[in-house]
C-alpha cells in the first residue's frame, strides 16, 4: 500500500485531489481511506460499492483518481474502466484486486 501513496501524491497537479474509491468490501474501502488520510493532496474522498453506484458517482463527482477493485458485485470492474476511459481520459485509474490469480 505504501505505492499507492506514493502514486496519489506524485500525481502532478497544484490542486488538491477528489478521490472515488469502488470497492464491494467496507473493509477495504475504510483501509483504503484511512492509508490516504494523511496525503496533502487529497480534498475529498467518495466511495462507492459496485458499478452503478461507481458510475453514478464518477458522474457527479468528478474525480480525479479512482481506486477501482477489479471484482465487483454484477458488473466487473473493468467494465467500469472502459466507461471512465471513454468518457474522461484524463482521470487517472488504478486497478486493485485481492484475488490471488495469477491472470490479474
Amino acid at each position: 500500500m505504501d505505492f499507492l501513496c506514493i502514486v496519489i501524491q506524485a500525481c502532478d497537479t497544484k490542486q488538491k485531489l477528489k478521490v472515488l474509491i469502488v470497492d464491494d468490501s467496507s473493509l477495504i474501502i475504510s483501509r483504503l481511506r484511512r492509508l490516504l488520510a494523511n496525503a496533502e493532496n487529497i480534498s475529498r474522498f467518495s466511495d462507492a460499492h459496485d458499478f452503478e453506484e461507481g458510475k453514478f458517482l464518477f458522474d457527479q463527482e468528478n474525480p480525479d483518481v479512482v481506486l477501482l477493485d477489479i471484482n465487483l458485485p454484477a458488473k466487473s470492474g473493468l467494465d467500469l474502466l472502459i466507461y471512465i476511459r471513454q468518457t474522461h481520459k484524463e482521470t487517472k485509474v488504478i486497478m486493485l484486486t485481492n484475488e490471488a490469480a495469477s491472470y490479474y
